[in-house]
């Protein structure tokens, strides 16, 4: 269910992430229209998306580009002098800066989430392996030569098979039972 759930998202959102490279104007953007709830993307790229708008981190950052917006504004208001249009270049300058800052928080925000996603598909196909490693030990428990699989002295064979040996493998028959005898080299 995990895979059938996450798998095509986290896929699209690598995708966006590496389309977009850092196009911090576009993650900026992105950030703002979850804000104004005017994104229209998968269930899982609007999650993260909410996680972050809501870190301090973003609204602190957020709240200086306001205030460098509201400041802007009040320039626009005033004479229009040489001081003013100075003044202005560099209020937007700054803000140009800032906003490719809380574009990049984002972005990397965004990667590192989807870091976390593609741990915990890792990890979920361990935990698939070790489910797979138990129910053989379930169904081999109920043999009675358990344990002896494998082993060529308990491979049951009629006069038209032949044993081939290379290093404690052989071949049962001409249909491909090709079995590794190897002993396990653990401590446990």
């Amino acid at each position: 269910r995990f895979y059938s759930e996450y798998q095509k998202p986290a896929e699209a959102v690598r995708s966006l992430l590496y389309s977009q490279g850092q196009k911090y104007k576009y993650f900026f953007d992105l950030a703002l229209k979850r804000v104004k709830g005017e994104i229209d993307v998968s269930d899982l790229l609007n999650r993260m998306l909410k996680s972050i708008v809501r870190d301090r981190a973003y609204q602190s950052m957020m709240n200086s580009f306001k205030l460098g917006m509201d400041e802007h504004d009040r320039i626009k208001n005033q004479a229009n002098s040489r001081f003013q249009k100075m003044v202005k270049a560099n209020i937007l300058e700054s803000l140009k800066v800032q906003r490719n800052l809380i574009g990049a928080f984002v972005r990397a925000s965004l990667m590192r989430m989807y870091g976390e996603l593609q741990n915990s598909f890792e990890e979920m196909s361990y935990i698939k392996l070790e489910v797979l490693s138990n129910r053989k030990k379930a169904i081999y428990a109920n043999y009675a030569d358990s344990g002896k699989r494998g082993d060529i002295q308990y491979v049951k064979r009629n006069d038209k098979q032949y044993f081939w040996d290379f290093d404690s493998e052989f071949w049962a028959d001409e249909l491909g039972d090709y079995v590794f005898a190897l002993r396990s080299e653990c401590t446990q």
